[in-house]
């Protein structure tokens, strides 16, 4: 999709100093520099989700949304707590 776009704004767990697309593991999720206008480094970027080898799955913070999210106060109150919280999921 970056290559559709007008602007493609990225966030990424760190900058590394390397290549990734010389990576055949890293490859397939790079996006080449041309298409990209902005980069903000965001470690724990992904929680609650895994990435990769670098954090495992939250389950109890999945399971948290998923009761939050039957309703819209729920969601809501959820969402507050979330955007309280900071990259790696606790509360500052």
């Amino acid at each position: 999709m970056a290559h559709a776009a007008h602007r493609t704004l990225v966030t990424v767990e760190r900058v590394v100093d390397f290549n990734l697309i010389d990576d055949p593991m890293h490859a397939p999720g790079t996006i080449p520099a041309i298409y990209v206008d902005g980069i903000a480094e965001a470690p724990g970027g992904a929680w609650p989700l895994r990435f990769a080898d670098q954090y495992s799955l939250d389950e109890p913070a999945l399971a948290q949304y998923v009761v939050a999210a039957h309703s819209d106060v729920g969601f809501v109150q959820w969402l507050r707590e979330w955007l309280e919280r900071d990259s790696v999921g606790v509360v500052a």
